[in-house]
């Protein structure tokens, strides 16, 4: 029977009883039939509990400045499923990932599948047609056990490390450091974002090939700390540098200064820091590192006095640790539900946090109605954030 992708995706969502199940062998039986374990093209695998999507950006945005094609795989969408695989910067096209579904559909037999894992296969079945001149895979999760570390890379790149996802991960960095760790290959080139990351991650490690420690190198390029500062508001540096030397550890990119900000004008990154409308952000900053990062962009916005805050946490995140660094800074909170089997209620996050004041709503697109109704000056800044689904919300 012949499916459009809405009727695709209702139906892999509806296949396995679990949204999540770590682990690489009922996906690699799948794979390894339909011989998407190994590209032509360099391969580049980007994990870390916070800086992946920006990362991964960069990489795309420079190979695209020097005129080479592309094939990026992100997750979770904000919007569109599409938004997962990028083709030379473009969403793939809906009968692409139709046909590909097919496919795998008619591979896996009797094998269970998650959405996640479906989604990859998918993606990884169009890549290996169109043939890229450079694949960069985002992890979902984790890294050892994540569905695109099936994939061979040329090189690893893990930017940070922190406290997340501990259901699944480890309810301590040394546990987590060892699944981001699990991306990196013997006798290939790993990247470190940070100091910290590394004294973790170093023992998990293969015998690679060579080992960039991102953090060391001082002047990438002559003129660096310029491009650093001109697009600190999208681009953390730590995910600027991870993803300049994986193109050069690539050879792909030699830049001056004024070339590299040429080459980013056109990123974008959605649900980044993004400005909805004046004096209103949305990020999808949704754990502690991420939060105090969200803080420090705030408190640059030297006009906004005061700051009202629409968020929605699911319900496995820290929300009291999260949010702490931002309750002084939040002059009222409008609080909202998500649904879903991870989804919270507004009043639950609400006491979670331990606050007594706060407005609930059904939807984060409610409480940003609410927000907007109690904005009566344009020295109030609203922040919509929490999770991606939240910003997805408020971006439909």
């Amino acid at each position: 029977m012949s499916r459009n992708l809405s009727e695709w995706l209702a139906y892999i969502e509806s296949t396995h009883p679990q949204s999540i199940e770590l682990g690489l062998e009922r996906l690699l039986t799948v794979a390894q039939h339909l011989q998407l374990t190994e590209f032509e093209a360099p391969v580049v695998t980007v994990t870390g509990t916070n800086g992946k999507g920006s990362t991964v950006a960069v990489i795309e945005a420079l190979a695209l400045s020097q005129g080479l094609s592309t094939a990026v795989y992100t997750s979770p969408h904000l919007i569109q499923f599409n938004e997962r695989l990028r083709l030379s910067g473009q969403m793939v096209d809906d009968a692409s990932l139709c046909s590909a579904f097919e496919q795998i559909e008619s591979a896996r037999g009797d094998i269970e599948l998650t959405y996640f894992e479906y989604s990859t296969l998918a993606a990884l079945w169009v890549i290996k047609r169109q043939q890229p001149d450079i694949i960069v895979l985002e992890v979902g999760l984790g890294g050892r056990l994540d569905a695109v570390n099936i994939v061979e890379n040329t090189v690893a790149v893990i930017t940070s490390v922190a406290l997340d996802h501990e259901s699944w991960l480890g309810n301590d960095l040394r546990s987590i450091a060892r699944e981001k760790a699990g991306i990196a290959r013997a006798g290939k080139t790993v990247i470190i974002g940070e100091e910290e990351t590394f004294n973790l991650a170093q023992e998990f490690l293969p015998d690679v090939g060579k080992l960039v420690s991102a953090w060391k190198v001082a002047e990438p390029i002559e003129g660096w700390q310029l491009v650093e500062d001109k697009v600190a508001q999208t681009i953390h540096p730590t995910s600027l540098r991870c993803g300049y030397m994986a193109m050069v550890e690539l050879g792909l990119v030699s830049l001056p200064a004024d070339g590299l900000l040429k080459a980013l004008d056109s990123l974008h990154l959605p649900g980044r820091w993004q400005l909805l409308q004046p004096q209103v952000w949305a990020d999808v900053a949704h754990n502690p590192q991420a939060i105090l990062n969200l803080r420090c962009k705030m408190e640059q916005q030297t006009g906004i006095k005061q700051w009202y805050a629409v968020c929605g946490m699911l319900q496995d995140k820290k929300a009291a640790e999260s949010l702490t660094p931002l309750k002084g800074l939040i002059s009222q909170w409008y609080f909202a539900s998500i649904d879903g089997e991870r989804g919270q209620s507004a009043h639950a996050l609400q006491q979670c946090v331990g606050l007594s004041e706060g407005v609930c709503s059904d939807s984060a697109k409610d409480a940003l109605t609410s927000a907007l109704a109690a904005k009566t000056s344009s020295t109030t800044g609203i922040i919509v954030f929490g999770s991606f689904l939240v910003v997805a919300d408020v971006l439909n």
